[in-house]
């Protein structure tokens, strides 16, 4: 299972084995010959089908060493086979050696119709709430036996996960099939041209996990579905029937790798780098904490494959990285900076998140952790603050608090994060949101959109 937050979905899906719609693939015609064959042509032929609403192609390996988790390598590659043969699926095979990159499956339109007419919702195996994975290669799963404390725990935030019921009707979001969300946005591209942006999220499932990664140390966030919700769209959504907020801790990760240095933060941590903006210090000093090195961070800031090139040059990635070390002499001198540090820092802030929410769901009160935020019913803000003060002394004994902040919504004055892309022509049905130039690019507002697709280039009417 792969998680992105706030940012357009361009990975494949992952090959989710514990997935399946029973039937599915007697009902196309495949004719499985055992009970064990049509448990996998119903897994593979469900993924592929639910990819292809997604919009992305399904990946899997052909790597012999890969772990299918209780479903032998052989098999599946025979259901594939059986499935391409069906033509139910075009196949793209990755070259033996190509590091990185898996083959992946696209559903035909005969495969679309089939499953469309079957009107058989997917179901969901029980899989493990709690998992290892390799830091160099994240199909591996590594053995782990967690303790019976955090498997409790997962358990408990799982079962009040499902107990929520999520409203999207305001956030201005299409439904779609199978419990799938269509958020738009428009942004500008390097020419300063509109460019439409979709996000796709599946909410058929409203339970999570934990992912450790190469020790139990290391990482060890909670993930779930509703975490994909952007982050405007959260804040306009109802939980419960009630409207929701947002608290967020403000530089986490900086307060606690000062704390772990045995120093006190000065101010704030993103000021005061000369020759780069707030928004720029604020995206390498997180790069810096999470890069294995110093090349690996420079190679971050340059990467432009998001349209998010952080910095123009490799001069100017080096210079803001010595900047940074500068301001931050305590804890660059005490290597957290580019030596993998975040992972440690992730695994703090997931204990502090989850004890934050422990102590809420005693007291029955429903939120959803987004790694180092709480979103809660408004009613419950108090209570929330107070259970994210205990989570942060709990599992991190030090006197200074790192300060809680609410979020608004954000919107540019266009409300779409286009300058100077005019408003619809009807009013808007959202309340009027608060300003913010530096996340200005977040505005998910399909008000506008609605609008603007005659005029957009880059719309390409999918429905």
């Amino acid at each position: 299972m792969a998680y992105y937050w706030d940012n357009p979905v361009n990975h494949d899906r992952p090959l989710i084995t514990n997935c399946f719609t029973p039937g599915l693939a007697s009902f196309a015609g495949l004719n499985p010959s055992s009970a064990t064959e049509e448990r996998v042509l119903d897994m593979l032929l469900t993924n592929i089908a639910l990819a292809n609403q997604e919009r992305r192609p399904l990946s899997y390996s052909r790597h012999r060493g890969h772990d299918y988790r209780g479903i032998s390598f052989d098999r599946v590659l025979s259901g594939v086979g059986a499935i391409v043969h069906a033509k139910l699926a075009r196949e793209r095979r990755t070259k033996p050696g190509h590091r990185g990159w898996q083959s992946d499956l696209r559903g035909t339109p005969i495969l679309t119709e089939i499953f469309d007419s079957y009107r058989k919702k997917p179901v969901y195996a029980p899989t493990d709430q709690i998992i290892l994975r390799s830091r160099k290669n994240k199909s591996i799963l590594l053995p782990m036996r967690p303790s019976r404390a955090l498997s409790r725990q997962v358990d408990r935030v799982n079962e009040m996960l499902q107990a929520i019921e999520l409203d999207l009707s305001m956030t201005g979001a299409l439904e779609l099939q199978n419990n799938l969300w269509l958020f738009e946005r428009l942004v500008e591209d390097t020419f300063g041209k509109p460019r439409l942006i979709q996000q796709r999220v599946r909410l058929d499932r409203m339970g999570g996990r934990r992912i450790f990664t190469s020790n139990h140390k290391k990482h060890g966030r909670f993930y779930c579905a509703a975490q994909n919700i952007p982050g405007n769209a959260r804040l306009q959504m109802t939980m419960n029937g009630t409207q929701v907020c947002e608290l967020d801790f403000a530089g986490m990760h900086v307060a606690l790798a000062y704390h772990i240095c045995g120093a006190s933060l000065d101010g704030d941590p993103y000021e005061g780098i000369p020759g780069f903006t707030r928004k720029q210090a604020k995206a390498a000093l997180l790069t810096a904490f999470n890069a294995v090195n110093r090349p690996a961070a420079i190679a971050s800031l340059l990467d432009n494959r998001q349209r998010k090139r952080v910095v123009a040059t490799r001069a100017d990635a080096e210079r803001l990285l010595d900047a940074l070390e500068a301001r931050h002499a305590p804890i660059a001198n005490g290597k957290m900076f580019c030596s993998d540090a975040g992972m440690t820092l992730m695994n703090i802030d997931s204990r502090i998140m989850l004890t934050a929410v422990d102590r809420l769901i005693s007291q029955g009160i429903p939120c959803i952790p987004v790694h180092d935020s709480l979103v809660i019913p408004e009613q419950y803000e108090g209570a929330a603050r107070e259970a994210l003060h205990f989570g942060w002394h709990a599992q991190n004994a030090q006197i200074t608090l790192c300060s809680i902040e609410k979020k608004s919504q954000i919107v540019s004055q266009s409300g779409c994060g286009c300058e100077g892309w005019k408003p619809p022509l009807a009013p808007s049905p959202f309340p009027e949101p608060s300003v913010n130039e530096e996340s200005s690019e977040d505005g998910w507002w399909s008000s506008v959109i609605s609008e603007a697709r005659f005029d957009v280039g880059e719309w390409v009417a999918a429905r």
